[in-house]
């Protein structure tokens, strides 16, 4: 399986997330949800 890796910069990120509102939104939603499974996991 081939893999590609990209690189972006941190002020590449921040444009790309206030052009983009729906991904900005969706970012948030995996966050937040990855968040609440390490804190049920480590319980």
């Amino acid at each position: 399986a081939e893999s590609e890796v990209f690189i972006l910069s941190k002020d590449d990120f921040k444009k790309l997330l206030s052009s983009n509102k729906t991904l900005a939104e969706q970012i948030s939603a995996a966050v937040v949800s990855r968040m609440n499974e390490n804190q049920k996991n480590s319980q």
